[in-house]
């Protein structure tokens, strides 16, 4: 079975880390289609309701929904075109620059995405909106590219009309398909700038249906290794594995549900430390109000899903370790792939699995008798092994106690002791063993759960020659 990557839930669609990843790098290109400007207030056409639009001016008995048409709406487009008495460009122009058609909350939000990141924005529309709401979130202001004039496909920053836009003369629209054949074919600037940008960017598809047959073939034709993602509501249509683009679906027809990913997602860019610092502490500080409850049973999913993400990111992770006091996120945190790598001693020490570790340690192994055992039970639960940075943690927190170590406490030694291995830090365990009860012997707190071992002097005989020779006589 595949590893299913971890994700973040941002208005209803689960995003996936590497795609994050991406963004956060400046590594996305956000790819967008007629679907963002058919919302209110901007209610502008899909290219089939262009198609209709452009029929129903001209008269054509030809009906663009038709079998003979439906797949090929350029050409039917192209065939009225063909009568010289009709400018099928300048129709297209001047239905998508209705003076009533304005940004909607989509044009919004996906401005307000790509302004907290390196901007590249690549649409097939001819309107305007996004290039206004990019220019009202973004300084300095961006680059704005024109059909036929592309930039480098693998080296480029800024807003590119892959079709041409309404600013520019309605000829340098890509409407018939005798534009896309120049397009992609002929003249083939739209291909090679699409073959450079798939091959160097991950690329997010939004409000884009792959209904041109040109992308389609450009699509089939990419390796493996381009990452590509599509936010739709049509997740069985085979077209999607058939290029290789990984879904990221939401109900069909339920289009406020993208609207509110893209806002929520914007918000998101747009948080400061000290933002995600309050937003975490409302979520995890305090005490679970029925202990019986799972965490994941009482808080909201986007909170959930939120606080996955930021025990993920050096930066915020520390947020969640100053206020998840309560036992039930040590219950909740038990799956998690970053807590889990504590309990591997594969696992390198970075600034998400030390700031972990301490938490582990401080909170709970070290926290009260009750609290203590909770720790023990997942550590054994999670297979018994200490982690370079969780035994360093174990080993620098043993110095805290100004008095008398608990046994809860004094237990850990032995682990330690048992455990130490490349990379410990020994320095802290010198004169452990002089503690006052160190070598009392309260069997069920010394003896680890899952060890036939009855005492301490019989843990003491296992230890390794080292740390034996140190040790009490018996």
């Amino acid at each position: 079975m595949p590893l299913v990557s971890p994700s973040m839930l941002l208005g209803g669609i689960n995003i996936p880390e590497p795609l994050l990843t991406a963004y956060e790098e400046g590594r996305l290109v956000i790819f967008t289609g007629a679907g963002i400007s058919m919302s209110p207030p901007s209610n502008l056409p899909n290219f089939l309701g262009l198609a209709e639009l452009i029929g129903v001016k001209l008269q054509s008995t030809d009906d663009p929904n038709s079998p003979e048409w439906s797949h090929q709406l350029d050409a039917y487009l192209g065939s009225l075109d063909d009568d010289d008495k009709y400018d099928i460009h300048r129709l297209a122009r001047g239905i998508v620059t209705n003076p009533a058609s304005m940004p909607n909350a989509n044009h919004d939000a996906l401005a307000r995405v790509a302004a907290k990141s390196k901007v590249r924005v690549v649409t097939t529309n001819y309107d305007l909106h996004l290039e206004r709401q990019l220019k009202e979130y973004c300084d300095p202001a961006i680059e704005v590219f024109q059909a036929p004039a592309m930039p480098l496909g693998d080296s480029f920053e800024g807003l590119v009309y892959l079709h041409g836009s309404a600013a520019v003369g309605p000829e340098r629209m890509v409407v018939t398909d005798r534009d896309f054949s120049k397009a992609y074919f002929h003249a083939a600037w739209a291909a090679r700038f699409l073959e450079r940008m798939f091959s160097e960017y991950v690329v997010l598809f939004v409000g884009y249906s792959h209904t041109d047959v040109v992308m389609r073939y450009l699509g089939l034709g990419l390796g493996r290794r381009a990452e590509r993602y599509v936010i739709t509501d049509d997740p069985t249509n085979s077209i999607w594995e058939r290029l290789r683009i990984t879904v990221l679906d939401y109900e069909p027809k339920q289009h406020q549900v993208l609207t509110q990913c893209l806002t929520e997602w914007a918000g998101f860019a747009e948080m400061g430390l000290l933002d995600h610092r309050q937003r975490i502490r409302s979520i995890v500080s305090g005490e679970v109000a029925n202990p019986q409850q799972k965490i994941s049973l009482v808080t909201p999913p986007g909170q959930l899903s939120y606080v996955q993400d930021s025990i993920r990111r050096p930066d915020r992770v520390g947020f969640f370790c100053d206020y998840a006091t309560d036992p039930g996120w040590l219950d909740w945190i038990r799956d998690e792939a970053a807590f889990t790598a504590l309990f591997d001693r594969t696992t390198p020490s970075n600034d998400v699995s030390f700031r972990l570790a301490e938490w582990f340690v401080g909170v709970f192994a070290f926290g009260d008798k009750d609290v203590g055992k909770k720790a023990w039970d997942v550590f054994a639960e999670s297979g018994g092994t200490l982690s370079t940075v969780l035994w360093n943690a174990l080993a620098t927190q043993m110095h805290r106690y100004d008095e008398d170590r608990p046994p809860h406490v004094l237990r850990w030694i032995w682990l330690l002791l048992e455990q130490e291995h490349a990379g410990c830090v020994t320095d802290y365990l010198e004169d452990a063993l002089q503690w006052k009860g160190v070598w009392e012997d309260p069997r069920a707190d010394v003896r680890h759960p899952w060890s036939p071992l009855d005492s301490a002097a019989e843990v003491g005989t296992q230890l390794p020659r080292r740390w034996a020779d140190r040790c009490h006589p018996w």
